[in-house]
């Protein structure tokens, strides 16, 4: 009875052993997966894999070669400092006819700027001047780890404060708390 006892122990010992390794196992990949960029198994480095290409960064879903790169032909390439001192880069396209009209477009996940090169030829031409952010850790601006949004959140507003600086229209208003949310 003992020795039954003993054994059971050990039994769920090594089970409980095993079944914890294989939880955060799959939590790393997961975490990995879904948030660094940089990872072994990170998302474009998972897709490689499984349909046998290299990973591209280059890839859009727009509709026409020329709309690609509208954005890096007629966009101004702008710098700011995030909170936690990242360089992040956005493109800003200023329209002579708009009227302090801005529109601030932003890419998805894994996404980058020059990919919203549609949208934003298509507000440019509706009269708007159009700012697309890289996000952290995504195109041309600095960082490993992608925020999902709640880091970015931030850095919009750090980039709607620095459109009003540099605009007339704006000389006396008050920058927006980027402490508010």
């Amino acid at each position: 009875m003992k020795k039954t006892f003993k054994v059971l122990v050990i039994v769920w010992c090594i089970m409980y052993f095993i079944g914890t390794v294989c939880f955060f196992s799959v939590g790393n990949f997961i975490y990995s997966f879904a948030l660094l960029r940089e990872s072994v198994f990170s998302r474009e480095n998972v897709i490689a894999f499984f349909t046998g290409t290299e990973p591209d960064s280059t890839q859009y879903s727009g509709t026409e070669e020329q709309e690609q790169t509208w954005i890096e032909k007629n966009s101004e390439e702008k710098y700011i400092l995030s909170e936690d001192e990242l360089k992040l880069h956005g493109y800003f396209t200023s329209n002579p006819l708009s009227v302090h009209r801005y529109a601030i477009v932003c890419h998805g996940y894994s996404g980058q700027a020059k990919h919203m090169s549609y949208y934003a030829s298509r507000l440019y031409n509706m009269g708007f001047s159009v700012l697309c952010p890289d996000a952290r850790a995504h195109g041309k601006s600095e960082g490993n780890v992608t925020g999902m949004g709640y880091l970015e959140r931030r850095d919009i507003i750090l980039w709607i404060n620095e459109i009003t600086k540099n605009t007339r229209y704006f000389y006396k208003c008050i920058p927006f708390p980027t402490n508010f949310l």
